[in-house]
């Protein structure tokens, strides 16, 4: 007889939740598969349940008039979307769109479970909460950073931020959506950095030489 997978882990915030809640969570979340690139959910869409990224990651962003795009936050391993929470709550459509970035598994929990746990258990009560003060904090500092910084020293703070192994493995347009720009900004930047031997620019990857001069760039005022 085949061995049975293991039982997934569940959010670790479960970890300090009253043993009633924590069965109730296993009892009431399905475990479902999140393929990479699948629009989870679009502007004006009702909220059916809460995810909670096992080995999965999803991207929430906005996009303009002119079709520019702009991440909002990411939701990793062990967090949830505050503008799902924020919608099953409050019961408005969803605001932006989610899109799975990191293909894996997901916690699914169905809204009416969610809200039955707001209203019931003091624990669930202070996560959300927290999740809604947390998210909206960087929420905040995500559009002062587009209004008010310059566009080099967030694509300098971007690149810092996404390297491993000293580089970045992504495209100059993914960068762009990152930051709510043009492609053609990112490349110009990229160019410029090349040129004076900070960054190595390759196919779907940027070699990071010289973290010194980024960091100096992301830490600039104005």
């Amino acid at each position: 007889m085949p061995a049975r997978p293991p039982a997934a882990p569940l959010p670790p915030f479960l970890a300090a939740a009253p043993a009633g809640l924590a069965a109730e969570f296993r009892a009431a979340a399905a475990r479902v598969p999140l393929a990479r690139g699948r629009i989870l959910l679009r502007p004006g869409a009702d909220c059916a349940a809460l995810l909670f990224p096992i080995d999965a990651a999803i991207r929430i962003y906005q996009t303009g008039a002119e079709g520019r795009e702009v991440t909002l936050y990411r939701i990793d391993p062990a967090e949830s979307c505050v503008l799902s929470a924020s919608c099953a709550i409050g019961e408005q459509p969803f605001p932006a769109i989610a899109v799975v970035e990191r293909a894996g598994h997901a916690w699914a929990v169905p809204v009416p479970v969610f809200r039955s746990w707001v209203d019931r258990h003091a624990f669930w009560r202070r996560y959300v909460f927290g999740l809604l003060a947390l998210r909206l904090g960087q929420v905040l500092a995500k559009m002062d950073d587009v209004a008010f910084r310059r566009i080099d020293a967030r694509l300098a703070g971007c690149l810092l931020e996404r390297a491993r192994d000293g580089a970045v493995r992504a495209t100059h347009q993914t960068l762009a959506d990152e930051l709510g720009t043009a492609r053609e900004v990112v490349s110009r930047s990229l160019a410029a950095w090349e040129k004076a031997g900070w960054v190595a620019p390759g196919r779907g990857r940027i070699g990071l030489l010289d973290t010194s001069a980024l960091r100096l760039i992301a830490t600039a005022a104005g």
